[in-house]
């Protein structure tokens, strides 16, 4: 089972963002995950942040997960494929 399964899918798509909690060996873990989208808008990868439960205040995290990947969607919205068929860009 994923991590992203049972998660609410109309609320990330509105906020952009899912804090999600799931055991890990003897841990229960929190993450932050915000989706990275092509030029076309379409999800393609998520950045995350997974820290122990007791450790961690997940709302610390959500501006700066959700910034990142905004930062990552742009730098991939601007890159171009070049002629050997590779992605080119500002990166």
């Amino acid at each position: 089972m994923g991590w992203w399964e049972g998660l609410p899918c109309t609320a990330i798509r509105r906020d952009r963002y899912a804090v999600f909690s799931r055991p890990q060996w003897d841990t229960l873990m929190t993450g932050v995950a915000a989706p990275v989208l092509d030029r076309h808008q379409t999800v393609i990868a998520a950045l995350s942040v997974i820290t122990p439960s007791e450790q961690s205040q997940p709302a610390a995290h959500i501006p700066a997960v959700i910034a990142v990947a905004r930062a990552i969607t742009r730098a991939i919205a601007t890159e171009t494929v070049g002629d050997t068929g590779t992605l080119t860009g500002p990166l």
